[in-house]
């Protein structure tokens, strides 16, 4: 294509094509090649779907908290004492165990608490195994204590809370708020906890009169009580790596009221 200027001198005028022919590089290459612009645009969009439908989802994600807590329970013990002869004699059992990343423990009274943190690498099916073992070689243990409980701690995140209220006695309520929560265990939920009501007692009134005619005191009367309730360790069962202790509970309303 050719023009004339105001100065008489000719001009040429390139075509895109060939200025863009004359390029090298990336840009140039899918310039002059649309199908394989086309192509590639195609390829990136279907690796994005099949990436995406491939990410992992999750309402409330999980996450690992490396865990294991032994419990004690020595009725009567002092802080002191639950620290010399319970404490120091789990510490250097556990402290060397695979994996251990922290131990920390603390004394209260008639109990002691061990905590072992372990690094995220560590399977815990098997770390709980170990501590177990190395408790259980223990033999310096005060005959008194209970049998220690050992349990993989199991962080868990609130997804819902459901409030019943209604016109109704506290007994019905707290009818129905367990049978809810038995419903929705059996609906598959790992855990359901049933909160704010209040515990049962049992209040006995029992007139002076009667008291001055039966030749009685009320420091008789509650020995009597609690000899008839019965609060023994029954032993542990073992279940899903977790260890629970099985005490043997005899209180009834028939015992309290003869």
């Amino acid at each position: 294509m050719v023009f004339r200027n105001f100065g008489g001198q000719k001009n040429r005028i390139e075509n895109p094509r060939d200025s863009i022919g004359q390029r090298s590089g990336i840009i140039a290459f899918f310039a002059e090649h649309k199908v394989a612009a086309n192509l590639l645009m195609a390829l990136v969009i279907l690796f994005g779907i099949y990436g995406l439908s491939q990410l992992k989802r999750q309402l409330m994600p999980d996450f690992g908290l490396e865990l294991i807590t032994i419990q004690v329970e020595w009725p009567g013990a002092s802080a002191e004492d639950i620290e010399t002869n319970v404490i120091n004699a789990i510490e250097p059992e556990v402290r060397f165990i695979n994996g251990v990343k922290e131990v920390n423990a603390i004394a209260f009274e008639s109990r002691g608490k061990v905590q072992i943190f372990f690094n995220q690498t560590v399977s815990m099916s098997k770390a709980l195994t170990d501590v177990q073992s190395a408790v259980s070689r223990i033999s310096t243990f005060p005959t008194e204590i209970e049998k220690p409980i050992i349990t993989q701690t199991i962080q868990r995140d609130e997804v819902s809370r459901i409030d019943i209220s209604g016109p109704f006695s506290e007994k019905t309520l707290k009818f129905f708020a367990r049978q809810m929560r038995d419903d929705l265990i059996n609906l598959g939920l790992a855990n359901v906890e049933f909160e704010g009501a209040r515990d049962q007692e049992i209040w006995i009134e029992i007139p002076s009169d009667n008291l001055r005619e039966l030749d009685l005191s009320l420091q008789e009367i509650s020995s009597s009580l609690a000899s008839a309730s019965i609060d023994i360790p029954s032993g542990s069962i073992n279940s899903g790596g977790v260890s629970r202790q099985i005490r043997s509970d005899k209180a009834s309303t028939n015992t309290l009221r003869s």
